[in-house]
């Protein structure tokens, strides 16, 4: 809270965790408000009491939280069109903050930039931080990731830790998402971790449509890792 630069973090503001229950968000509001007598009222600092105020309104409600976390992964996500690694196609550098640290977008762990990038995983849920590959337009009216068929067992987890993740089959794979079967529905928007036995992935649920006695799930990549450079999508020889 030092200094006068809002950088808009909110969960750091208030001090707490990415997936901090409501209840441990009120109480660290109230001590940073009243036990660091940062209220105005109380001899505080306006410009921080104004700052507490703004986050705890976003974190306080879930509906503005919800919206507040798909802002900042957006933000991230975005700036692999301007990153000045990635050839068109391939695999980017992870995904770094601006205190030169990577950051996990499904249980949003920060850790340092490691010497390997396509090789990063989260210490916390060993989820990839290389960001998926853009992939290739294929032509006007057409995809910009062609699908293929693939069979498999898939897990998916919906929040860390998670003992037991939903097991499903795997109906297709792109560079930019997948596709699989689900036997409970997943909820929109909902940033998952996934896991094949191709690949490992990070990316956010943009379908879920109920079938008979399953659900069809379609995931787009944020961040993969390919446990096999070699075949599915990309070469290592030329």
């Amino acid at each position: 809270m030092s200094g006068r630069v809002n950088r808009r973090n909110y969960y750091r503001v208030l001090h707490v965790q990415h997936d901090a229950p409501a209840a441990v968000i009120t109480s660290s509001y109230r001590a940073l408000m009243k036990t660091l007598e940062m209220h105005p009222d109380r001899g505080g600092d306006h410009w921080n009491a104004a700052l507490l105020n703004e986050a705890y309104g976003v974190l306080s409600d879930p509906t503005s939280r919800a919206a507040y976390d798909e802002l900042i992964v957006d933000r991230i996500v975005g700036r692999r069109q301007t990153s000045e690694s990635a050839p068109e196609g391939g695999p980017a550098r992870p995904l770094g903050t601006s205190s030169g640290r990577e950051l996990c977008l499904f249980c949003w762990t920060e850790t340092s930039i490691g010497l390997d990038p396509l090789a990063a995983s989260c210490p916390t849920c060993g989820s990839p931080l290389s960001l998926a590959p853009l992939p290739r337009p294929l032509g006007e009216g057409r995809r910009t990731a062609q699908r293929m068929h693939r069979d498999g067992t898939l897990r998916c987890y919906e929040r860390w830790p998670q003992p037991e993740p939903i097991v499903g089959s795997l109906v297709d794979l792109s560079v930019g998402g997948l596709c699989f079967a689900s036997p409970a529905d997943v909820e929109i928007s909902r940033i998952v971790k996934v896991e094949g036995e191709l690949f490992d992935a990070v990316g956010r649920v943009v379908r879920c449509d109920p079938d008979t006695q399953r659900w069809t799930i379609g995931i787009e990549f944020y961040t993969l890792r390919l446990r096999d450079q070699r075949g599915t999508f990309v070469s290592t020889s030329a």
